[in-house]
């Protein structure tokens, strides 16, 4: 959902700076996961089968579209300390389940007792969480965007490992429909319409007078880890070209207009590549 600053110059390719340090850091953490071969079980709610994926997809992104909502419901009615308090909470909540899933991970390698290492990670995951979100709602420029991109990259490559292939792809495609009627005629639109950038820290960053969604980087980085984990280098490169394509085309959107969905031309993109780079894989090995 990138926002552009009025009477801003032309976007270039300096913008793409944040996505780009993004996909790579998502594709370097994905392949440290695999080289360390922790059993990981998937999150699913329903088989994964084409309609067991479609309804374990529609109820991630009926989530999405009632936490949105809500926080709009909440603005209207002149509620905005609620709003923001929520948004802290959330993002503080959600670094200490990442540290405790990473920990419990990379902890591992370390052969450790169950019970010493389940308190280390504990520790650790706290004291992350606290010194994150203090960093994130306390600070301003380059270091409170660093940590709300890495927070992007951590939260969608947790979602790229653990959510199956068939079931990422319907999210991602139904996520960037959900995008774009958001934010033209759903409460993500609204809220950028009612509100500043500083009422939505956590949930935005401002890059260069350009406001991104966190949620743009989260699932950015779970395309190209789900591209990773599932099929390979290759595909996730080709994600990744596609992705900063999709991302180039939608900041190019914005020099016309104000604001503008940041998932339909990334995502599309993305997965387009990532799929034509299997299809050329698999045709060349019948050659």
């Amino acid at each position: 959902m990138p926002t552009q600053e009025p009477e801003e110059p032309k976007l270039s390719l300096i913008y793409l700076m944040p996505e780009a340090a993004a996909l790579l850091a998502a594709g370097f953490l994905s392949w440290s996961v695999l080289i360390v071969g922790f059993s990981l079980s998937e999150l699913r709610v329903f088989p994964e089968t084409p309609v067991g994926g479609s309804l374990s997809a529609l109820i991630y992104i009926l989530a999405i579209a009632g936490a949105a909502s809500l926080m709009y419901v909440l603005m209207k009615l002149k509620l905005r300390s609620v709003v923001r308090n929520m948004i802290r909470l959330g993002v503080a909540s959600v670094i200490f389940l990442l540290a405790n899933w990473y920990g419990g991970i990379y902890l591992s390698l370390a052969g450790t007792t169950i019970v010493y290492g389940k308190v280390v990670v504990l520790t650790v995951a706290s004291i992350v969480s606290a010194t994150s979100a203090y960093i994130i709602f306390r600070t301003r420029g380059v270091t409170q965007t660093t940590f709300i991109v890495a927070l992007g990259v951590f939260a969608g490559t947790f979602l790229g490992i653990v959510v199956p292939v068939f079931t990422a792809f319907v999210l991602l495609v139904g996520l960037s429909v959900y995008d774009l009627i958001a934010v033209y005629r759903g409460p993500i639109g609204k809220l950028i319409e009612e509100t500043d950038d500083e009422e939505l820290v956590g949930a935005v960053f401002t890059y260069r007078g350009l406001m991104v969604g966190l949620g743009d980087m989260i699932f950015y980085s779970m395309l190209v880890s789900n591209a990773m984990v599932n099929f390979g280098f290759l595909q996730y490169a080709s994600s990744l070209v596609g992705i900063l394509l999709g991302v180039y085309l939608t900041f190019k959107m914005l020099e016309r207009r104000e604001t503008f969905p940041g998932l339909p031309f990334a995502i599309g993109l993305g997965l387009a590549l990532m799929y034509t780079s299997i299809y050329l894989q698999e045709a060349v090995k019948f050659l």
